[in-house]
């Protein structure tokens, strides 16, 4: 079961095979350099290509435009020709009326004297002829005016085509001399003539251009003649060095057969700690395999001579590990379950650099468990970086006294065999169960020097981490201060599993990162600490750490992978630079994450990234069968040479072990172009012609890679624009992207070679505008995300070339996304920020103020509508996307608007049951403007009781200064006008009294008593209101008024009142029938008698639970009677 692995390098003395290699890396470079130099020749000939179309479109456009010119300059001139045609012609009927007008005078004056009578008749004629003038001049200078509105609409289209003689030469239209006018053509033709001879020089400088582009283009041909001849050389040179390559392999297969028996290079080192060992009589005293960087070869045990005798269940190789980055490593193997007698006092094995000569590091075994007789030293260890000739380790032993733990220093000399072993000294405040040693590592954590970090996972029952110092010679034991102990958060977590020192910040100072593995929180299982190195001062107990959880998992995955008992932090490495960016990276291992997990943490100039750069789980390996991938790691060796740090991860339950090659990483750098600057609305076509658009957006992607290694193969970055819409808050993109093979789309993509390193190389696409769209305020935004193509890395017999395989440098694997944005031009200032400063008033128009409630009294009499005039008012900037919210009751329904004031079209709609907008109030709404516009509401199910309460806002997007003044709360109060009308009629109308008078006694039927009467009752509402609740009350004679109590019966009623139509309720008194006179249809009528009667009364009620009395609504209630 390997619990370990850990590389390990040999000292081989293939130097003939190495020789091959650099002879055959030279000639590899010399043939990259001679591409390159052939592509550059290629490169600068598609430029100067490039240069000779351009100056081709050059002159084209010049043509045109001169063309253009021309035109323009005779249409003017006969503009001016027919205005100062006109203009003579109003000169010489003004000549003409002032001459009429002087005889006129004369004429008068003459008769005047001459016949009285006659004047008055001339003085007439002079007024309908001065009518007639008046005319005639109101139509002169109506064309005038035409006139001039034809030349400043002139004016303005001379002046978008932004040419200064042409806006000038137009300003002299208003000038009303014929001499200032010509004077103004003259100057025209004469700047014309400067501007001919001025585009003759251009074209003859462009012929110049043109015939030094044919002399460069001669020369080109010539140089790519050239080129190509070359090519063929080098195409031969090329044919060459792959022969002397092919010798070189032949020589390098004969060399490695010449030292097959050496086989030298890496190998690693596996712990096994419950194998059995042929070598040995007692079981599983676990073993070291030995593994060769190949796939075709299987792992063999390491044959190894121990200085002492194993014993049974030892697990030896539980802690496996060698010194990185020194010759003279040697390798410790411990196995913390070796015995002596019955105590578990646990041993470590010291290999040298030939993995021979071991010697043995085993602590006193001095008395029982509650001393060191059950110390199981070798649970962990550590090499702690020391001198030349000198190797020192830490090893934990947490049985020591009852399990509270101990580490120990050890010293060796090569020279001379010397050994130091010192004992950490700890105080009462670490207690028994502590498991001080669990864990070990070492580094410089703060200022005050060098450190053990141990891990005691059981103490105080958190966990914890005891700093223990060992950097001062004279010292008997390892110094530990209480102050120096770091203490988990949560009950159980066993802070302190696991512990690892790496500089995440390159500031030279370790950073502390602790596991807890059995941290708990829902969703989650385990957690990490990440302590700082503190550089001015100490970490001790106050120091805060940065904690890490397992990722968060949905619902789903979390029940399938076990999230909260993956044991995130079980195991940490430090991984050395995985990236290549100067910062130490972090492993972290969840072993039980599913078949387990890795995860890797990025270092940086602010400490660790928090979001794992890469998930690495057993289910994605899938040639092999994982279990518990991640409960261990060996890092610090370059296995393919290939300058990135490679990585083995253990998974002890399956007995296996993963070497994961890095792969070379390319930093990407982008240089993004949008043009232009800002988008002018107001401006003319900017677009091709073969787009279909007004207003376009250049958008230039620059793409340029760095590496630490030469690749083999071109990489090719995939890349994706995203216009508007990768935002989840918008929902139609206002730009769209062109593309020639298929419909204009949001989202445009496209792929980018990067031939060489460090240089850019960019590719065009054009975004356009859509015609109409309401947010005019805010930047247009683009993300640009990119991806790296590569094919896929197949498995089979021999090692990949990994540098085929590069990735790129980001913080999500294999792509990367930023935004850039383009502004809208705005009329706001320099600052382009719109400041605005709307007002609102509201006015209800069919509504009375009440001066004591401070509501508006609306009388259904008047209308069962409410208008509202609304007025919007901008002092200062423009407002862009200006709504107006109105939002009403649930019976107020939107009926209408009316703009007739401000002849500005508004639209308002209800877009929910109440809430109702007006959003075309301008885009933009101007400053010093002002609109006016009526909102008729419709108000249903009106009740005398009904409050209503309207509440109007004004939003827009544009930075509102006073908002205050943007809003609006309007309270009405229902005045329900009513005309409730009654009818009655009597069937019979009259009755006549026969028959013999008999006693109440006497009376047994109908038939004894009297004619039958019915009163019908009709309750008409012909008001505008609606009535909820009405009351009806019917009074008749019952009976004579008597000193008794109760008189002779009058009307005597059979039955209730009979509710013939309408929803109604009637009550009545207990007087009905009293003496149970059984009814009979053929009832005699009788005469009527005279009498003093007593009146009683019922009512018949019309109720708000069932239903309101509306406007033309009507009840009908009959009632019987009869006579006695």
């Amino acid at each position: 079961m390997a619990v370990l692995a850990q590389p390990f390098d040999l000292q081989s003395p293939l130097t003939e095979i190495d020789m091959l290699r650099a002879q055959q890396r030279e000639k590899s470079a010399e043939i990259m350099a001679l591409k390159n130099e052939l592509d550059n020749r290629r490169c600068r000939l598609q430029t100067m290509e490039t240069v000779h179309e351009e100056l081709n479109a050059f002159k084209t456009d010049a043509e045109k435009q001169k063309m253009v010119r021309a035109a323009d300059i005779l249409a003017m001139e006969k503009d001016f020709q027919q205005l100062s045609k006109r203009h003579d012609r109003l000169m010489n009927v003004k000549d003409s009326v002032k001459e009429k007008n002087r005889l006129l005078e004369e004429r008068i004056s003459q008769m005047s004297v001459e016949n009285p009578t006659k004047l008055s008749k001339v003085l007439k004629e002079k007024s309908l002829l001065v009518q007639q003038l008046n005319k005639s001049v109101a139509k002169t200078k109506l064309k005038l005016k035409n006139l001039e509105t034809v030349y400043s609409q002139k004016l303005f289209e001379v002046e978008n085509n932004s040419e200064l003689e042409r806006a000038k030469l137009l300003q002299s239209v208003h000038t009303r001399t014929k001499y200032e006018l010509k004077k103004k053509i003259d100057s025209a033709k004469t700047e014309m003539e400067v501007n001919q001879k001025a585009l003759k020089e251009a074209v003859m400088e462009r012929k110049k251009n043109e015939e030094e582009n044919f002399r460069r283009r001669d020369l080109l041909i010539k140089q790519r003649y050239e080129a190509e001849r070359r090519t063929e050389e080098l195409c031969q040179q090329i044919k060459e060095v792959k022969a002397d390559r092919m010798q070189h392999e032949k020589d390098y297969l004969e060399v490695k057969k010449k030292y097959m028996t050496i086989k030298g290079g890496f190998i690693f080192l596996v712990g096994a700690p419950q194998a059995n060992d042929s070598n040995y009589k007692v079981e599983q005293p676990g073993q070291i395999q030995k593994c060769r960087f190949s796939l075709d070869e299987n792992c063999e045990q390491l044959n190894m001579s121990l200085s002492t005798e194993p014993t049974k269940n030892q697990w030896l190789g539980v802690t496996l590990l060698s010194e990185k980055k020194k010759t003279e490593a040697s390798v410790i193997v411990c196995a913390h379950r070796f015995h002596v007698g019955t105590y578990f006092s646990g041993v470590c094995h010291i290999l040298e650099n030939d993995l021979t000569g071991p010697q043995k590091f085993l602590t006193n075994v001095r008395g029982d468990h509650t001393e060191y007789g059950s110390s199981q030293t070798g649970t962990s260890a550590v090499f702690v970086p020391s001198g030349k000739n000198v190797q020192t380790f830490g090893v934990g032993a947490p049985g020591v006294l009852n399990w509270r733990g101990t580490i120990y220093s050890k010293v060796i000399a090569f020279i001379g065999g010397d050994t130091t072993t010192k004992e950490s000294k700890l105080g009462d405040e670490i207690k028994a169960n502590s498991f001080v040693g669990y864990s070990i590592t070492t580094g410089q954590f703060d200022s005050k020097g060098n450190y053990y970090a141990t891990g005691a996972p059981r103490s105080n029952g958190t966990g914890q981490v005891l700093l223990v110092s060992h950097r001062k010679p004279k010292m008997v034991y390892l110094e530990h201060n209480a102050l120096k102990t770091l203490s988990g958060d949560q009950f159980g977590s066993s802070f302190g599993y696991s512990v690892v020192a790496v500089d995440l910040n390159k500031d030279g100072y370790h950073d502390l990162i602790v596991g807890a593995p059995f941290y708990q929180h829902p969703k989650k299982g385990g957690a990490i600490y990440i302590y700082m190195g503190v550089p001015n001062g100490e970490m001790n107990e106050n120091t805060v750490p940065i904690k890490i959880l397992s990722r968060t998992m949905n619902e789903l995955e979390c029940h399938t992978l076990g999230c909260e008992h993956g044991r995130f932090g079980a195991a940490l490495a430090n991984a050395d630079d995985l990236n290549q960016d100067g910062y130490e990276d972090l492993l972290v291992g969840a072993p039980y994450e599913g078949d387990g997990a890795v995860y890797v943490f990025h270092g940086s100039k602010d400490g660790i990234v928090e979001k794992p750069t890469q998930r690495i789980a057993a289910s994605n390996l899938q040639h092999h069968s994982f279990k518990a991938f991640g409960s261990s790691f060996a890092t610090g060796m370059d296995i393919d040479k290939n300058g990135y740090p490679d990585v083995l991860v253990g998974a002890f339950e399956s007995d296996s072990l993963a070497l994961l090659l890095s792969r070379p990483v390319l930093t990407l750098a982008s240089n993004i172009k949008l043009s232009p600057k800002s988008i002018d609305l107001k401006a003319a076509k900017t677009c091709p012609s073969n787009i279909p658009a007004k207003h376009c957006i250049t958008v230039k992607l620059c793409l340029k890679y760095t590496a630490t290694i030469t690749l083999s193969e071109t990489p090719e970055i995939k890349y994706t624009i995203i216009a508007e819409r990768f935002d989840p808050k918008v929902i139609h993109s206002r730009a769209l992207f062109h593309n020639e093979k298929s419909a204009p789309s949001f989202e445009i993509t496209g792929t980018i070679k990067l031939k060489s390193k460090g240089n850019e190389f960019c590719a065009t696409d054009y975004a356009f505008l859509q015609s109409s769209f309401r947010d005019k305020l805010s930047p247009i935004k683009f993300q640009f995300s990119y991806k790296l193509k590569g094919k896929p890395l197949n498995r089979n017999n021999k090692l990949p070339q990994i540098n085929a395989f590069p990735i790129l440098d980001l913080t999500t694997a294999e792509e990367t996304t930023e935004i850039k944005e383009i502004d809208i031009q705005k009329e706001c200032g320099v600052d382009n920020v719109c400041q605005s400063d709307l007002s609102l008033t509201a006015i209800p128009l069919n509504a009375t103020l009440d001066p004591v409630t401070k509501r508006y009294v609306l009388s259904s009499k008047d209308s069962s509508s409410l208008l509202i005039r609304f007025t919007v008012t901008n002092s200062k900037e423009p407002a862009y996307d200006t709504k107006l919210n109105l939002k009403v009751p649930e019976n107020v329904i939107y009926q209408g608007v009316d703009y007739g004031e401000s002849k500005q079209p508004v639209e308002c709609s209800s877009k929910k049951n109440d809430v109702i907008v007006c959003d075309r109030l301008g885009n933009p709404f101007l400053s010093k403007t002002e609109l006016t516009f009526i909102v008729k509401l419709v108000i249903q199910d009106a009740k005398p009781t009904n409050f209503l309460s309207l509440e109007v806002n004004l939003t827009t997007i544009s930075e509102e200064q006073t908002p205050e003044d943007n809003q609006v709360d309007i309270a009405f109060e229902m005045l329900i006008i009513t005309d409730i009308q009654v009818t009655g009629q009597s069937s019979p109308e009259q009755v006549v009294y026969t028959g013999n008078a008999l006693g109440e006694s006497a009376m047994k039927n109908e038939d004894d008593i009297g004619p039958v009467v019915s009163h019908i009752y009709d309750v008409y509402n012909k008001g505008s209101g609606t009535v909820p609740q009405s009351k009806l009350t019917i009074e008749w004679p019952y009976e004579l008024a008597s000193d008794e109590d109760h008189g002779k019966h009058l009307l005597y009623l059979l039955q209730p009142p009979k509710v013939e139509e309408g929803k109604v309720t009637c009550r009545h008194p207990t007087i009905i029938n009293p003496a149970s006179i059984k009814d009979n249809p053929n009832s005699i009528l009788r005469l009527p008698r005279s009498f003093v009667s007593l009146f009683s009364s019922f009512y018949c009620t019309h109720s708000l639970q069932t239903s309101v009395f509306q406007p033309f609504i009507y009840a009908t209630v009959t009632t019987t009677y009869v006579y006695m």
